[in-house]
């Protein structure tokens, strides 16, 4: 496991087999998972949070990348 943190309450944890989880303040909210592409959690957190994401997303994939949206569940699990 690595953990970058990649601005102000903003971290990337990447796991072992690839996945890449990124953590907005202290909630897991997006995720890459090969064979699957990006996720995004479908919970509203703030402004912040959802600004966080999208930028993220963006910066990391580029505009071209499908997003799904999944529970919040979904994407906790995924930590373990």
């Amino acid at each position: 496991m690595k953990i970058k943190s990649i601005a102000a309450h903003q971290t990337e944890i990447t796991l072992s087999n690839g996945t890449i989880i990124f953590v907005s303040y202290e909630t897991p909210v997006a995720a890459f998972v090969a064979g699957r592409g990006v996720l995004r959690s479908e919970t509203f957190y703030s402004r912040t949070t959802s600004k966080h994401v999208t930028t993220w997303i963006e910066d990391t994939f580029s505009s071209r990348v499908t997003v799904t949206t999944v529970s919040q569940v979904e994407l906790e699990s995924l930590l373990g």
